[in-house]
């Protein structure tokens, strides 16, 4: 079975101003975590019984090499 990930706009949001910010720490460094989080998507759609369901349908997991910005 193929599953689709769908980013919510508080979500959309979220990933991108976690874009800026890691950018606007070394140029390039937003594209890197972009492709990181990119990875974890793929991840996610192919095995999504491998992560934690937070709520019904709502997959979550973090993204390894990128710290937590909260």
């Amino acid at each position: 079975m193929s599953y689709k990930t769908e980013f919510l706009p508080r979500a959309r949001k979220e990933l991108m101003e976690a874009w800026d910010w890691y950018d606007d720490r070394w140029i390039g460094l937003g594209d890197r975590f972009m492709r990181e989080v990119e990875k974890k998507v793929q991840q996610i759609e192919k095995t999504p019984e491998r992560y934690a369901e937070r709520r019904k349908g709502f997959r979550e997991t973090k993204i390894n090499v990128f710290p937590s910005l909260q």
